[in-house]
């Protein structure tokens, strides 16, 4: 069957670059929150440190941020309408079906430029109106305005629902959805022929019609009105329906240097031996090795030391702490530095860190329990990026594809 351009381009790419794509998730991680009777046994004795004895649990009541007052219309979204039809030769494109819905729809969502990201992998039969192509700098934009009335049951409480907002100090606020859109993009070198030539207007009609066929989200404004009788916007990084149940929050809590100094070595004195390190001491070896020359590499002490990455998340209106620990810097793209990570995280009970069971959690933004189920979910990031949870478990992941290679 022939291909289109955008499935040429694509399997190019695929030879001459590694695609890279901007993923987002919210990661499911099952945690139990705390270790009754002694710690595993990787963990012989507890570590313990008296300056990192609980301090007083973060307050319910944290607000979160407020974006500068803007009303928030139910117009579709800015962009110039695209019409007509694709009259550029190409073959006709066979959209995926879209995702089955989750189990609750709504309990864990993410943020994508502000919106509030209802569903993944919508199904762009929900969407009404022309299709419009809001500008970017390198790569395709495709988006449509949603008919509510073609949405499905399970949908419906998002429908000018009330949601809660959650950002990463645990602080929250309450809002409305307000006007949907189905959001398609791809980055990357997507607008020439094959020929290397600038697509006329045919041709970006086309390939904009095949991106937003395989559109990655139904998106939803949301506002608050504030004290001074404005719409806001609320400032977070995930999102629950405000009618379901209300999650465990964890907030990040900021740390002066000199605790977080006293952390950091009682997390060393506390991962020495596990299975995890020693392992991703073996890998670092292993790699050195491997090298014709280890000049100006590093040891293993100072590695592991320059990358180490210890948070500390302590429970909203509630008494519990987990620390989460990353080791290791993940390499640079298209390298061949060492990239190999590890993440496990701790509670801390009493001042002594409990190794939990399972993997810790990458660059985390936000930890919550969202059933309150003992089951510990995080919003992840990969330096701007969200991402997941290490065991690759999700409630929610997006992906923007990019093709060609950022080296």
């Amino acid at each position: 069957m022939a291909r289109s351009k955008l499935d040429t381009l694509i399997y190019a790419t695929i030879l001459l670059a590694p695609m890279v794509t901007a993923v987002g998730y919210i990661a499911w991680t099952p945690k139990p929150p705390e270790v009754v009777g002694e710690a595993p046994a990787s963990v012989a004795e507890p570590v313990v440190a008296p300056v990192l004895e609980a301090s007083t649990p973060l307050p319910a009541s944290t607000p979160v941020p407020e974006a500068a007052p803007a009303p928030v219309p139910e117009a579709s979204p800015v962009g110039p309408p695209i019409d007509g039809p694709a009259t550029h030769p190409r073959a006709p494109h066979v959209p995926r079906d879209p995702d089955p819905l989750p189990a609750i729809p709504g309990a864990g969502m993410l943020m994508y430029e502000g919106q509030v990201v209802l569903v993944t992998q919508p199904d762009t039969a929900w969407s009404k109106g022309r299709l419009r192509a809001p500008e970017v700098d390198y790569g395709v934009i495709a988006t449509k305005a949603v008919e509510p009335a073609k949405l499905p049951a399970e949908l419906a409480p998002m429908i000018a629902g009330r949601i809660v907002v959650y950002a990463t100090d645990g602080g929250m606020c309450t809002a409305t959805t307000g006007a949907m859109t189905i959001y398609a993009r791809q980055d990357g070198e997507l607008t020439y022929d094959e020929e290397g030539e600038q697509l006329d207007t045919a041709g970006m009609l086309a390939l904009r019609k095949e991106v937003f066929a395989d559109a990655q989200l139904l998106l939803a404004r949301h506002s608050r009105i504030s004290d001074e009788g404005r719409a806001r916007r609320c400032e977070g990084v995930w999102a629950r329906r405000a009618d379901l149940p209300a999650p465990a929050v964890f907030g990040r809590r900021e740390l002066d240097s000199d605790v977080e100094d006293a952390l950091k070595q009682q997390v060393l004195a506390a991962i020495a031996k596990l299975p995890e390190i020693v392992s991703l001491r073996a890998a670092f070896a292993a790699d050195r090795a491997g090298r014709e020359s280890d000049e100006g590499l590093p040891t293993w002490s100072t590695y592991r030391d320059d990358n180490l990455v210890v948070t500390r998340w302590d429970e909203v209106g509630g008494g519990r702490s987990f620390i989460n620990v990353e080791v290791g810097d993940g390499g640079e793209g298209c390298s061949d530095l060492f990239a190999e990570q590890r993440f496990l995280l701790f509670a801390l009970q009493g001042g002594a860190l409990v190794q939990q069971p399972g993997a810790g959690f990458k660059q985390p933004l936000a930890i919550m329990d969202l059933e309150r189920d003992g089951s510990l979910e995080a919003v992840t990031s990969a330096g701007e990026l969200l991402g997941g949870a290490a065991d690759g478990s999700v409630v929610q992941r997006y992906e923007i594809p990019y093709h060609g290679c950022r080296c």
